[in-house]
């Protein structure tokens, strides 16, 4: 998996990284978080994994809780002089974490199983939207879910059935 991971940061440009800190002005998280801090920044965790490589050396991707609170928002790409893709490098590396059961920050739809936010996005979301229970589902299942009650609840000549 490190070989993996060494892949996905030179695919995504993250070693042109120049330090200029413009990815971690932007970033929308200083906001959203009160533990936000450099660590959580883009800028922080390109230099984890530039300098330190400490996720890598002790193999241990799943305890390092930086990397889910990324909403991929694409906002410190698009300012990145250098066209380092921080949210590409991001979005990847959660997929692998995954796929290898490393999913200790992810959260999973009750309905069809697959990830769908990070422990830290949820939290945020209900704390801003008193605990809408519809944060259980993915985007897919609450489409279907809804569609299925609307179909319920349709007057009886109107009713779409099943082709």
């Amino acid at each position: 998996m490190i070989k993996n991971i060494k892949k996905l940061f030179f695919d995504n440009n993250l070693n042109l990284c120049i330090e200029c800190g413009k990815c971690s002005s932007v970033c929308p998280l200083g906001e959203m978080f009160p533990d936000y801090s450099y660590d959580n920044s883009p800028r922080g965790i390109i230099n984890k994994f530039l300098f330190d490589f400490l996720i890598m050396r002790e193999n241990k991707p799943l305890e390092d809780k930086s990397i889910w609170y990324c909403i991929t928002c694409n906002v410190c790409k698009s300012q990145c002089p250098t066209d380092v893709n921080f949210p590409g490098f991001i979005s990847s590396l959660r997929s692998l974490l995954i796929e290898n059961d490393y999913d200790k920050f992810s959260i999973r739809c009750k309905r069809c199983g697959r990830f769908f936010i990070s422990q830290f996005h949820l939290r945020y979301l209900k704390n801003k939207l008193n605990e809408d229970p519809a944060f259980e589902y993915c985007p897919n299942c609450r489409k279907k879910l809804f569609s299925l009650k609307v179909k319920e609840n349709l007057p009886g000549r109107y009713r779409l059935t099943e082709r």
